[in-house]
């Protein structure tokens, strides 16, 4: 679990930040509001904020990253011993409030009390969401769609490994999570690590665990995601960015079902149940040598490609529809049904971050509509006119990979345009995680900052 540690004062922030890690949390340090909302990511699970923060305070940090997340624990660090002042933080949304003169053991027990909230409603919130998704997104009347969807049911009741192709947003973990829900394993774990948001150096012990001082920042013995989906499945999104030297560990756990911690010598057996995603062509990896083959046909026996949203334009009226219901769901607005104006301008638009971008818009759309009905302006959608003849031809004159590069490219351009070049922001829009983003614009060789003054977002 991830604890957001905000103080102004380094000794203290240090101080706390030991302590935290030593009872087992990862901890990321900010000295004031505005770095830690750079810092806060999807795998934040608690912040502890101090109060008196220059510019931005611990109580308007709140506000902002309730905006974000409004179930987020967050504790605020208080010089202050006035009752109402403790009450009116409480009233504000804060999850509890501590005395910075209280003892470290205070603190460390209410920042328990608050991952063990955090857990229960992430947990809430996924089985809800697997529902919905199990039904709504995975219904299709999309040819390619339905193609895809026979292949999954006839290799869901067997163990054999999947591989899930496609472009990034097009629903892989909902289909990895359908292919488990219809599997005799679906009574045990369901594990998801998203394999490019890893850094290299922790890879290894984020799949296999650790043993506590078996590398710096190793304070406590813990299990890697290969134990925690034991018996049940586990699935590797952006498998190709598995980095070299722990391929052939992968392959290892594979093949024989069994693994090491980092800093043990002992073997531990495991029973897992392999689906892998990727968005890159693996076979043409395998050809440059950054992946290996054996790996690549061990998780490739049932390779299975979901196809872009705007080949499957038939779905988008009952997906938009269920994705309105989900966001008002979540904000408490009440929407009539959208028009055939804004359906029509949802089938226009070319969708290159897929599902994830259309749940992403409509959401947006909710919160920006005023009266009750959205209009097209509501889903801010670029480049929705008639395409010349000429852009056509252009596009299709290249190759099909090179083709989804320069659409790829153009996505992040205008969602960075859109956000004035604040990357978090615009990972928020994108559906995807900051250091996942940041390998995007890595990928396509984009600055952010040359974004920042064409238009700062409110």
């Amino acid at each position: 679990m991830t604890i957001l540690l905000v103080d102004d004062n380094p000794r203290q922030l240090e101080l706390y930040a030991r302590r935290l890690e030593e009872e087992g949390y990862a901890v990321r340090r900010a000295a004031s509001g505005e770095q830690a909302l750079d810092e806060f990511d999807e795998r934040t699970t608690v912040v502890v904020a101090d109060m008196l923060l220059p510019g931005m305070d611990g109580a308007a940090l709140m506000t902002r990253l309730h905006e974000r997340r409004p179930d987020l624990p967050v504790i605020i660090l208080t010089n202050r011993g006035k009752l109402e002042e403790s009450l009116d933080l409480l009233r504000r949304g804060a999850f509890d409030y501590v005395q910075k003169t209280a003892s470290f053991k205070d603190l460390a027990l209410r920042v328990a009390r608050a991952a063990a909230h955090e857990a229960l409603a992430r947990e809430v919130t996924t089985l809800r969401a697997r529902l919905a998704d199990s039904r709504n997104v995975v219904a299709s009347r999309a040819p390619a769609m339905l193609s895809a969807l026979k292949r999954i049911g006839a290799v869901a009741g067997t163990d054999y490994p999947v591989l899930l192709t496609g472009e990034s947003g097009t629903g892989k973990e909902v289909m990895a999570r359908q292919i488990h829900l219809q599997s005799s394993r679906r009574e045990r774990p369901f594990i998801a690590l998203n394999c490019g948001a890893i850094p290299h150096d922790l890879f290894e012990s984020e799949l296999f665990g650790h043993r506590k001082g078996s590398f710096t920042g190793a304070v406590a013995d813990r299990a890697g995601v290969f134990e925690e989906a034991d018996c049940g499945t586990l699935f590797l999104d952006e498998v190709g960015e598995t980095p070299g030297a722990q391929q052939v560990k992968l392959l290892r756990a594979l093949e024989e079902g069994e693994f090491q911690r980092v800093g043990e010598a002992a073997a531990r057996k495991v029973d897992v149940r392999l689906i892998a995603a990727t968005n890159r062509n693996l076979a043409a990896a395998v050809g440059d040598g950054s992946f290996r083959e054996d790996l690549f046909y061990r998780i490739s026996l049932m390779p299975i490609e979901l196809p872009p949203l705007r080949e499957r334009s038939e779905d988008i009226p009952s997906l938009a529809a269920h994705f309105l219901d989900l966001a008002m769901t979540e904000t408490g607005k009440r929407i009539e049904p959208l028009s055939r104006e804004v359906l029509e301008a949802l089938r226009r638009h070319a969708w290159p971050g897929n599902i994830r971008e259309l749940a992403n818009r409509i959401r947006q759309a909710v919160i920006l509509c005023q009266g009750g009905r959205i209009r097209t302006d509501d889903l801010q959608l670029e480049g929705n006119g008639p395409r010349t003849a000429q852009a056509d031809g252009d596009m299709l004159r290249l190759p099909l990979a090179q083709a989804r590069r320069q659409f790829e490219r153009m996505y992040l351009e205008g969602i960075l345009r859109q956000q004035g070049g604040n990357v978090s922001r615009a990972a928020d829009q994108s559906g995807k995680h900051r250091s996942e983003f940041y390998s995007l614009l890595k990928r396509h060789d984009i600055d952010p900052e040359s974004f920042r003054s064409l238009h700062p977002p409110d």
